[in-house]
């Protein structure tokens, strides 16, 4: 903020060159008026001298009498007195005066006057985050991003009118998989767009993608909510067609589930995940297939696909730290990879203990999957919060690593460490 300051200053030291020059100068042509009278008094006063005593040698010969004289020298006097240059240095000394107060005054009224209405008026809060913004832009992946992200969101709460600064926001938070804090911050941006549907809806399909990752892929009320709201405004909507699609793939309805995804890529052919989104309509496709064949065939699914057959219970010495109703997340997830889970089960502490499937029919989407992988991480987490993002209090459990191999295999985990 050093620079925006320094700016100000200068443009109000020159805002007061334009006011207290033409002060500075008009007391300059008082004063050089004031030289000039001085002059001339002096030369009238000189005149007066050398008159009278042509008048005095005059009655001295005897060439004017005293009545002559006297009125002769009453008419000098007189003409002298014409001269009221001492009463104009005295206005101009009282003019000069005034100048210098009102300079001064100038000089202080106008610097508080300016930032006094530009605080009121002026957009000094959106100065400073658009400079947090710069920041951040330099910043991503630096240590100090964390910190950067808290000062801009304390900003835009106190001055929420900003979208550039959500959509920042929003934006870093989610490549962070700071997926709560994202879906907020896309929220917030959403409904300052409210005017502009199209451009409300996009940030609606936003909102429930942040959702949907915070959820680790459950399609649960809050992302099923933000999919509405982004089609109500944009039928064509691509983010929340393209999450459609995951659903309707979970679910084993393969044929509208590629409707989906080539409806995304008519509308945005050349997007970014335009070859995933081919890879997933192409692997709906497979399935359909398979699964026809299988119906025409009678044969029996494959029993070689992965399949991590997980039992789960709680420590007792933490039964006093949860409530039945509390979220229990059971997935799996790429060993020092990407913590987005291939596959991925929500129960509740209520139903411990349990044991759940994790394989390719529990992934979040055709582009991640149990198969896929060599090696994975299996989490069992104890959500506060109800999201599968760990924050301190949680309650989890790990595994790893994991072996994927064809065909079942068992793992017994118990949760009995609290995340700080």
């Amino acid at each position: 903020m050093l620079q925006f300051w320094v700016l100000a200053a200068l443009l109000i030291l020159l805002a007061l060159l334009f006011v207290v020059e033409p002060l500075v100068r008009a007391r300059r042509h008082r004063i050089r008026q004031e030289q000039m009278n001085v002059e001339r008094r002096a030369q009238n006063i000189a005149i007066f001298r050398h008159r009278l005593a042509e008048l005095d040698e005059e009655k001295a010969m005897g060439h004017l009498d005293d009545s002559q004289y006297d009125a002769l020298k009453a008419e000098l006097e007189a003409t002298l007195l014409t001269d009221v240059e001492g009463e104009e240095s005295q206005a101009l000394q009282a003019g000069t005066t005034r100048m210098r107060w009102l300079a001064l005054v100038l000089v202080i009224t106008v610097p508080l006057v300016s930032l006094g209405l530009y605080f009121k008026w002026g957009a000094y809060e959106g100065v400073e985050q658009r400079l947090l913004i710069a920041q951040m832009e330099q910043a991503e992946g630096v240590p100090d991003v964390e910190e950067l992200l808290t000062q801009l969101e304390t900003r835009l709460h106190e001055n929420p009118n900003n979208p550039e600064g959500w959509f920042m926001l929003a934006r870093t938070r989610m490549s962070l998989g700071q997926y709560a804090q994202s879906a907020e911050a896309f929220l917030q941006l959403a409904k300052l767009l409210e005017s502009e549907p199209r451009e409300a809806a996009a940030i609606y399909g936003l909102y429930a993608q942040a959702l949907y990752f915070a959820s680790q892929g459950t399609f649960d009320q809050s992302v099923m909510g933000a999919i509405k709201e982004a089609l109500d405004r944009n039928p064509e909507e691509i983010n929340s067609i393209g999450l459609l699609g995951i659903r309707a793939f979970e679910e084993g309805n393969y044929a509208q589930a590629a409707q989906y995804w080539e409806k995304v890529l008519e509308l945005n052919p050349d997007g970014p995940n335009s070859d995933a989104v081919r890879g997933g309509i192409e692997r709906a496709r497979a399935l359909i297939a398979e699964n026809e064949l299988q119906a025409a065939s009678g044969s029996l699914p494959d029993t070689d696909a992965p399949q991590l057959q997980v039992t789960v219970s709680l420590d007792p010495a933490l039964n006093g730290q949860v409530s039945p109703t509390d979220t229990l997340f059971i997935y799996a997830r790429e060993l020092n990879g990407s913590p987005m889970p291939v596959a991925i089960v929500r129960k509740q502490v209520q139903d411990l203990p349990l044991t759940v499937n994790l394989d390719d029919s529990t992934a979040m989407g055709p582009m991640a999957k149990l198969s896929s992988l060599e090696q994975v991480e299996v989490v069992a987490r104890i959500s506060k919060q109800g999201t599968p993002t760990a924050n301190p209090g949680d309650l989890q459990g790990v595994i790893a690593p994991v072996q994927v191999t064809p065909g079942a295999q068992s793992l017994e985990m118990v949760i009995s460490d609290v995340i700080q």
